[in-house]
């Protein structure tokens, strides 16, 4: 777009949703659609298959970069997303029959579309010309603005804002999607090298997880606490390397979440098969007892300059919690009758009960 024109026009990003790989309108000439900017992932991050469907009689669209606006996960500044959400309201309250996805898709569209205005209104002759020489190369699509007897054009109405600072997640570092977990993920150690080779051969992956990211390798060891792992029973010799990590092979990212869809098979599968690989799971009845044990504190801390606000849980019993809102102290609901019966799916290792490690509280 160009750093003049975000200037001058006030253009940022504070919100970040999920992206996915169709369309949510399936309307080719919808603004929510044609409009939806080009993924930032390489043009051949799926090997030469890239954003072409696999299968004719059955479209499968696994190979596909991730193109489009999805609110399977929605961040930003509590600002921003209050007037995004105003915004959604107003278009639902006028189409109830609307879905989050399709209202979110709708001012995502009109977004970039204003954005494109915006871009053309700023671009010099010289910056056409180039324009103009990429698409004629076939590196470039043709402008939003080209005329087009079918797209749906956005007429902008004075006073209404069409600039959310809306982006999208691409590369998958907020989250992963379990739709492509069967095609591109794994949980991969990455200090054993044949590990990697052989998974990515099963896996057909064109990627090259080469290591992990700095994020990860800039903090704390996996099993780092306050009194040392040892004190506490964790394994000492572990860094990130050697603990599994759930990586998406074609483009080496390790996602800070996985986002299940409860409605695919895939997602059934990484349910049982995930929670497991995760790199705590061995250990999750001692952290869970090391969480109990910890000092009451603030979970939350914001500095402002020489001030300081923190947020405090209302319950300081962490292994049960309030039945009654409002009335804490009225009416408490126990580990055991919260979550009596789950025990072994949570922790799998054949000790029984989950018990509170301290009675002295």
């Amino acid at each position: 777009m160009g750093s003049r024109t975000v200037h001058n026009q006030n253009v940022s990003q504070r919100i970040v949703f999920a992206a996915r790989k169709t369309c949510p309108l399936d309307q080719a000439d919808n603004v929510a659609c044609y409009a939806s900017p080009q993924s930032t992932l390489s043009r051949y991050v799926h090997g030469p298959e890239t954003d072409k469907i696999q299968d004719q009689e059955k479209p499968s669209y696994l190979k596909f970069r991730e193109h489009y606006i999805d609110t399977g996960l929605i961040m930003g500044e509590v600002g921003a997303v209050k007037q995004l959400f105003e915004k959604a309201l107003e278009i639902i309250k006028s189409n109830p029959q609307a879905t989050d996805l399709t209202v979110f898709a709708q001012i995502f569209g009109e977004q970039e579309y204003h954005r494109e205005v915006l871009r053309d209104l700023y671009t010099t002759p010289l910056g056409r010309l180039f324009a103009q020489f990429r698409w004629f190369l076939g590196f470039e699509q043709p402008g939003l603005l080209e005329t087009h007897p079918t797209h749906q054009r956005v007429q902008p109405i004075e006073g209404v804002p069409l600039e959310f600072g809306i982006g999208l997640d691409y590369e998958g570092m907020l989250a992963q999607s379990t739709l492509t977990v069967k095609v591109d993920s794994a949980w991969l150690r990455y200090n054993d090298t044949k590990h990697i080779s052989d998974v990515k051969t099963k896996l057909q992956a064109n990627g090259k997880p080469k290591a992990i990211q700095s994020d990860i390798m800039q903090s704390l060891p996996p099993f780092w606490s306050p009194n040392g792992a040892k004190e506490d029973g964790f394994p000492q010799d572990l860094d990130w390397g050697n603990v599994p990590l759930y990586t998406n092979l074609d483009t080496g990212i390790v996602p800070a979440a996985i986002r299940l869809d409860s409605s695919t098979e895939r997602a059934k599968n990484v349910l049982q098969s995930g929670w497991t690989s995760m790199w705590y799971h061995p250990e999750a009845r001692r952290l869970m007892d090391l969480y109990v044990n910890e000092p009451y504190k603030a979970f939350a801390v914001l500095k402002h300059g020489s001030e300081e606000m923190a947020w405090w849980s209302r319950y300081e019993q962490k292994w049960a919690t309030a039945r009654r809102q409002g009335q804490p102290d009225k009416d408490w609901v126990p580990w055991k009758d919260m979550c009596e019966g789950f025990d072994e799916e949570l922790f799998k290792d054949g000790k029984g009960l989950w018990k509170p490690p301290r009675n002295d509280y």
